[in-house]
């Protein structure tokens, strides 16, 4: 029994791991990893993207492992900006926050004032009306008013 077990059991991995519709292993691939025609599917590749991936493709040394001996260092970097423009470029965005917090201060206030304002008195006012607008349709209806005669 023991050694009918195994196979079986095997078997049934197998099933398990190929599923019904098709053996698509590719689900069981680490999270990240997807290929890009997956993600495009019936759509047309990007021609800009797809003469990068042949430039990177063409490349020397495409695809391996960069050495860690050939990154840049202290010579190769980019120069930094000077002080003075650090500075000012820094004193431009505190102005710019600072114009912004302005504005949402302001913003602030008056939705404030909006909600401090007496909107009862007004729902009030505006019931009073309606209920005499239906008032006199009432009145109207039951009196059956006649229409003008237009020839007068």
């Amino acid at each position: 029994m023991r050694r009918l077990a195994l196979p079986l059991l095997a078997g049934a991995g197998v099933f398990a791991v190929t599923g019904c519709e098709s053996g698509d292993l590719a689900r069981f691939a680490p999270p990240g990893i997807v290929k890009y025609e997956d993600l495009a599917g019936d759509q047309p590749v990007n021609p800009d993207v797809a003469q990068r991936i042949e430039e990177r493709r063409a490349e020397k040394g495409a695809g391996k492992f960069p050495r860690l001996a050939e990154t840049p260092d202290e010579e190769d970097r980019p120069e930094k900006k000077p002080r003075a423009e650090r500075a000012a470029e820094m004193a431009a965005l505190v102005e710019a926050g600072n114009e912004l917090a302005e504005e949402v201060a302001d913003d602030r206030a008056a939705a404030e004032a909006e909600l401090e304002r007496d909107l009862s008195a007004a729902s009030d006012e505006l019931k009073t009306r309606i209920d005499a607008d239906n008032a006199a349709a009432a009145r109207e209806r039951r009196e059956k008013l006649v229409a003008p005669d237009p020839d007068q």
